[in-house]
């Protein structure tokens, strides 16, 4: 049988290798600091606003993970999808024993045309040397009016260097994306200036080691937590977000 076989056989099926992490069924930050660092809680707040906003709109058919990492978001999206593919970095610095192919994603992926009904891109095209590349291979592997649900930081450190290569501007995705044959339905900044200092406030307090500066830093988050329901940014009025998602559909 091959992979992409398996994986259609085994359907919503977790692979018993894989652990939930970072978020729960219900897409909400799982609590867990073991699973990501405390200076990032305040961020991923607001990002997972961000996807219970669209995923549960997106995620259907056959769906595949690509730059998976540890797969996060798995256990919420294998709720409204068939089946599932996980791809990553033979070389990943995520540890995840159910990646159903291991590949490098600069290159052509080893996926065939025409198979898969969403496409997941979070916190993967900044690590991407040839982006635009990419986003072909992505609507090449896509079916007809299927989906890419894409992720990227804008106000966010250097990380997971040295293969950090890219910050990308509404109009740098949206050309992207239009480029490589898909059709742009949303493009959403997540956050804005006052969320930006927010973040690295934060992120500074954590990284202390002072323990009650560390704790001032937690407050900070908790209290700020509420920035997440406001009113999402559409229309390209925020000039500094925290980053942004992107929905986008190849053509029929």
């Amino acid at each position: 049988m091959t992979p992409i076989a398996d994986a259609i056989a085994r359907g919503r099926t977790a692979d018993p290798r894989w652990k939930p992490c970072i978020f729960d069924q219900d897409l909400q930050p799982n609590g867990n600091h073991s699973d990501y660092w405390q200076g990032s809680a305040f961020m991923l707040d607001m990002f997972a606003a961000a996807y219970r906003r669209h995923l549960p709109k997106v995620c259907r058919g056959g769906l595949v993970d690509l730059g998976c990492g540890p797969a996060p978001l798995l256990s919420a999206y294998a709720q409204w999808v068939d089946w599932y593919y996980l791809v990553d970095w033979p070389s990943t610095f995520h540890e995840n024993s159910a990646i159903d192919l291991p590949q490098d994603l600069n290159l052509r992926l080893e996926l065939p045309d025409a198979t898969f009904d969403t496409a997941l891109l979070t916190s993967v095209l900044e690590h991407i040397r040839r982006p635009e590349a990419l986003l072909h291979e992505c609507a090449r592997i896509l079916k007809p009016g299927g989906r890419v649900f894409l992720q990227v930081p804008f106000a966010y450190w250097l990380h997971e260097e040295p293969f950090d290569y890219f910050r990308y501007t509404r109009h740098a995705l949206t050309s992207l994306g239009q480029d490589a044959g898909l059709e742009i339905e949303t493009i959403e900044a997540v956050g804005n200036d006052v969320d930006v200092l927010i973040d690295i406030s934060a992120k500074r307090l954590c990284s202390s080691t002072n323990g009650l500066v560390r704790r001032a830093g937690r407050i900070l988050q908790r209290r700020a937590r509420s920035r997440s329901t406001r009113t999402p940014d559409l229309s390209g009025k925020v000039k500094l977000p925290l980053g942004y998602v992107v929905v986008a559909r190849k053509h029929a």
